[in-house]
């Protein structure tokens, strides 16, 4: 899965739960996960991830960043 960007104008409107779940409703038949990294430091994108349904899969370092590998578990 690549990035998910709201527009602050839109955001608190539900946009990335309904992308998400648009994602799942096409793809699951397909796949068994949807994995994403997340900036360490975009704890609103954290947030947002982990009330989807995301878990927390790796953390590394990036050059400038560290990263949260996190994987959505479409199975259960």
């Amino acid at each position: 899965m690549g990035q998910i960007c709201v527009d602050k104008a839109f955001r608190g409107q539900g946009v990335f739960r309904q992308l998400y779940a648009e994602h799942m409703a096409l793809l699951s038949k397909q796949y068994n996960y949807c994995i994403t990294e997340v900036s360490n430091r975009n704890l609103r994108s954290m947030q947002a991830h982990y009330a989807t349904g995301f878990e927390l899969l790796h953390c590394f370092s990036g050059t400038q960043d560290e990263w949260n590998i996190v994987l959505w578990d479409w199975t259960k």
